[in-house]
């Protein structure tokens, strides 16, 4: 999966790519061939998200915060730059408290499971009166 999107801003190119790269998406920001952005995903899904929400924020900020010929390019890349990384990390927390809701609700669906086990497996007939064998993680 590459997208590539190309926005001419005066007279400055910006490029930005979403690309595979080994098991997860990498998401690039490029002013004139310097990257000022650089988002790494391990979900496809996620990184499509981003690039969606990326493609809107670009469009959002450079029609709000106006580049003008006198500006420093440098400065109001590194303006984009901190813009970009701030709805990037944003997005993230909103992504990361969906997963640790899900995985605190997993976990305390298997501890019933377990304690439920727990309860039955170790009383008679399964153990004869005994406690069952207990397996703990020791060093090979």
């Amino acid at each position: 999966m590459t997208k590539n999107k190309n926005y001419k801003f005066g007279h400055t190119n910006i490029k930005m790519t979403c690309r595979t790269v080994g098991y997860g998406c990498e998401v690039c920001v490029q002013w004139d061939h310097k990257p000022i952005f650089m988002g790494n995903f391990v979900h496809k899904v996620e990184a499509n998200r981003w690039w969606g929400l990326m493609n809107r924020e670009m469009r959002t900020f450079t029609n709000t915060y106006w580049y003008h010929k006198k500006m420093a390019t440098s400065w109001y890349a590194n303006f984009l730059s901190n813009h970009l990384y701030k709805t990037y990390y944003t997005f993230l927390d909103k992504a990361f408290t969906k997963y640790n809701k899900t995985f605190k609700r997993a976990v305390v669906r298997d501890m019933k499971k377990y304690r439920t086990l727990k309860r039955h497996l170790g009383t008679a007939p399964y153990g004869h009166g005994k406690s069952m064998t207990r397996y703990t993680l020791k060093a090979a």
